[in-house]
């Protein structure tokens, strides 16, 4: 079973499409992309998605991708 990686659709749209496209993310993880997660104030402050329900946060899309694949790699782990 892959883990899955939640996107707010207001966050995705700060460069959001280079996780989605993310070659190793496609294969390694589930995506499901809802108009909201109920994290309002940090949406509007950072770049955020939930990994198996851990809220994952950066300041830029770079950071948000290696942290992402970090939890990835983590998840495999158990």
């Amino acid at each position: 079973m892959k883990p899955l990686i939640e996107f707010c659709e207001q966050n995705l749209s700060h460069q959001g499409n280079l996780l989605l496209e993310d070659e190793e993310l496609r294969e390694r993880a589930e995506f499901l992309i809802t108009s909201c997660l109920s994290m309002c104030e940090l949406c509007a402050k950072k770049l955020f998605v939930m990994v198996e329900g851990d809220v994952i946060v950066a300041d830029n899309m770079s950071e948000l991708l290696t942290k992402v694949k970090q939890a990835i790699s983590e998840w495999d782990e158990i």
